[in-house]
Order: C-alpha cells, then structure tokens, then sequence
C-alpha cells in the first residue's frame, strides 16, 4: 500500500514501547490525528528483544521519578487497555558482591526513600528467603523491592496497538523513514519507504536507530547502539518471584509466567554499533555467572539466545527534549536499556508536550543540553 500526502497533527516514528505509549497518552488526553511509522514488524526492535522488566531501584532521581511513575502506570494499564500484559509484581533483587558496591547500594536506597520508595537493605540470608536458589558465598548484602514488576513486551505492544487503533490512531507497520522535507527549521513531510506524510509534529523515538534519525535531520544525538544478548530456558516448576541482578556481574535473570528463565549479561568489552549475530562469548560468561549465583539451575537448558539493543548516553540516562535544530521535532530516546519499564511515564509526557501542555514532570534534567554544558552524573544503577 502506498501512501501520499496525508496530514497529521503528530508523526511518531518508532512503534516500539516509547512510541506506542506516546501515541496511547495523545489521544487518551484528546489528541486527534496521529500515526506511528515503524519500519519493520511490530516488535522487531528494543522491545521485542528485552527481558521485560519493570523497577523503581535507581541510583538518580532523573530515573527513579520517571519509574516509579512509571509504575503507577502500569498498575492500571492491563485494565485500561483491557489484555492480559502479564504484569505482576514480584520485585526486584540486587545483589552486592563488595564493600564498595554495598556502600553504593545504600546510597541508592537512601535516595530511593526520599521519593517515597520501599526499597529496603537485607542480609544474604534475607535474600536467600526470597529466592531459595540463591547461593549466599560472596553476597555482602542486598537490597529489595516488591513494587517491582515484569511484564510481557509482546503483550504490550499488540495492547497498544489495538487500543490506539480503537481510539482512530493509525499504526503503519513496513514503513521505513528514509528522509524529511525541512522547510526553515520545521518538518513539512515525513518521507518512507511508501511515500510521504505531512505533519504538524514528529517525535523521534526510535531507540538504538534515533541517531540516524537525527542526522537526517542534521542533529548530532548523543546516543550509541550497544548490543546486549539475551536467552531463554527450558519451562520450569516455580522456584522464584523476583528478577535478580547484580550491577558488578552485569547479569539479570527471573522467571516468567509459565516457568522459563530469561536473563541476560553484559560484556563490557562490547563496542557500540548495530552488530546483531549472536557471540559465542554470551553462553559461556552467562552459564557460568548464573551458576555462581543460583547452583540449582546447572543442569537447566538453554533453548534460545539472542540480541538486541541499548541506546546509550554518556550518562545512561534519558533525552526527553525538543530537538536544538528543528523546532516540531521530539527526541524520546537514550534510556540505555531501559525504555519498556519507563516507557508509561515518558509516553504521557512527550503527549502533554506534543498538546502544548506543561509536562507532569520537570524535564529540565532529561535536556539534550546538558552533554553540552557538562551536566553529567553517570547512573549507577545500570546492568551491563
């Protein structure tokens, strides 16, 4: 199908959970005309390929206000979007094998409890209470949070989709953006793979790919692509509720509704760029990390393994913001991992913004101009 000269009021691109949550809160608060283009099939990106995990334990406020409202969100999504997401929550555990990453662990809970979050320090043998499998040698303490949730990417997106289309949003799936027409410093088209559309508003949020769309647009985002790899296991009984992790070993695995375990483990020796075959350094550095930690899951198979994308900033912390060079254009991008758990929260602000609204939140600290100016306090609560 091609198309030719439609008009929008508002232009996502990137139908993965930022964009899909953005065009769910534009027209749930009474926008009218929106489209979201996304180049391959739906889920094909970020979020198709993530552990789906949803936690309010952060190390800045910039991350820990956008999750926690974030899970407010979620707590309601499954009925306003009437489907079954597959969102419970079973927490979050994190792991310390240091002095130093305790103390840093601390520090995070400290934080955490000033936004009104019960995240709470316990020994090993707490932890091990609540993940029985867990192997306590090494563990100097851990920190925990039952409001922390999972939930299904796919579910998610396919929720999503159906609801905007029920509320006269379109979804345009095999529709690559391959340039714009810029008249003075604004988009008057949107130009793809099937023909061109106008609009009055584009939001970028295309992830790992939202730099390439910022040079077509002649902006330099501060954004890289990093390959992260990801498996899946056997279906097993029910050993545990929580997702594990630890930021030191940068591995992260829980198990899921009908019993299969998903994790995944970062190398740090890894380059930015968009290399997606699989390594073999993946099952071997993943198998023995997860067996450190949980011994019962040796014998446990590992049936599928894959990769997917981060895109990074400097400071591992997002860009909500307009774009510094074109004036109706939107970046929604840079969350290093973490895009489908904050993506509620970030959805309805990049709406109220799209409306002329003023953000529920300040966004000051999400600004691209602070790589500029040198505003950069690394999170610390990163996997991988």
């Amino acid at each position: 199908m091609l198309i030719s000269n439609e008009k929008y009021d508002v232009i996502i691109i990137g139908a993965g959970s930022i964009g899909l949550m953005t065009a769910y809160h534009f027209l749930k608060m009474g926008g009218k005309s929106v489209i979201v283009l996304e180049k391959g099939y739906l889920g094909c990106g970020s979020t198709g390929r993530c552990g789906g995990g949803i936690r309010e334990q952060w190390g800045s406020p910039e991350n820990i206000i956008l999750a926690k409202k974030s899970i407010d969100i979620w707590e309601k999504l499954p009925k306003e979007l009437e489907d079954d997401l597959e969102f419970h929550q079973g927490g979050y555990l994190i792991l310390a094998f240091s002095e130093e990453e305790a103390e840093t662990l601390k520090q995070n809970v400290h934080l955490q409890h000033k936004f009104g979050i019960n995240s709470k320090i316990l020994t090993p043998e707490e932890a091990k209470e609540i993940v029985p499998i867990l192997n306590t040698s090494g563990i100097v303490l851990a920190t925990y949070n039952k409001r922390d949730a999972k939930a299904s990417p796919f579910r998610t997106l396919f929720a999503l989709k159906k609801k905007i289309e029920e509320m006269g949003g379109k979804v345009l799936t095999h529709t690559e953006v391959i340039g714009f027409k810029v008249k003075g410093k604004e988009v008057k088209e949107v130009i793809t793979t099937r023909g061109s559309l106008k609009a009055n508003l584009v939001v970028n949020a295309t992830g790992a790919w939202s730099k390439i769309i910022g040079k077509m647009l002649g902006e330099n985002l501060p954004v890289e692509p990093y390959r992260h790899e990801i498996m899946v296991t056997e279906r097993l009984s029910h050993l545990f509720d929580p997702m594990v992790i630890s930021f030191s070993k940068g591995i992260y695995f829980q198990q899921m509704p009908r019993g299969e375990i998903i994790g995944g483990i970062g190398n740090p020796e890894e380059k930015p760029g968009f290399f997606i075959q699989p390594t073999s350094w993946f099952p071997y550095h993943f198998a023995k990390t997860l067996i450190e930690i949980a011994p019962a899951l040796r014998h446990v198979r590992m049936l599928r393994h894959w990769t997917g994308y981060y895109e990074v900033t400097p400071d591992a912390k997002p860009i909500i913001d307009y774009s510094e060079v074109i004036n109706n254009v939107i970046h929604a991008t840079g969350f290093s991992g973490h895009g489908f758990m904050v993506s509620p929260m970030v959805g309805k602000i990049v709406a109220e913004m799209l409306l002329g609204k003023s953000p529920s939140i300040d966004i000051e600290p999400y600004s691209i101009r602070r790589f500029r100016e040198g505003r950069i306090v690394r999170e610390t609560g990163v996997v991988g």
